[in-house]
């Protein structure tokens, strides 16, 4: 029994002290809110706005990665015998297409606003994707030329 009594005393004691709180915490208005909500939603855009920053400085290394591969292969392309240079030029040309498509469209990232940069990272990843394969392609079969 003095256990419980005991264990009810110190349980209304920290009812009470946790009760009477900060005198601060009673004079919060409904401005100090919203003005913490702004400064919250503020740190959230500049937030928002460096990780697409830093998406589109990503975008922009992997762009050229793909036309440094691109120029090789081109390269390797231009050393080839003139029948085997016409079997594969419209392959060149249409991976070199897709290389111009992908740094047009990292510059659109670098200007767009939130929600267009959302839908350019979904084009980017798709190009990009078949620019890999192409390219992979397109080295496997310069491999088996030479």
């Amino acid at each position: 029994m003095k256990k419980i009594t005991f264990f009810l005393i110190a349980l209304f004691t920290l009812a009470a002290f946790s009760c009477s709180g900060d005198k601060k915490s009673q004079d919060t208005t409904a401005d100090d809110v919203k003005k913490e909500v702004r400064e919250a939603a503020e740190t959230a855009g500049e937030f928002a706005e460096d990780k697409m920053d830093d998406l589109a400085a990503q975008y922009g290394k992997v762009a050229d990665s793909v036309n440094k591969e691109v120029t090789t292969l081109r390269t390797r392309y231009e050393d080839l015998n003139d029948d085997v240079r016409e079997k594969y030029k419209e392959r060149v040309e249409n991976m070199e297409k897709k290389a111009r498509e992908l740094d047009a469209k990292v510059r659109e990232l670098e200007k767009a606003g939130e929600q267009e940069k959302e839908e350019l990272k979904a084009e980017l990843d798709e190009l990009k994707t078949a620019l890999d394969k192409s390219i992979k392609t397109f080295r496997n079969e310069l491999d088996s030329e030479e």
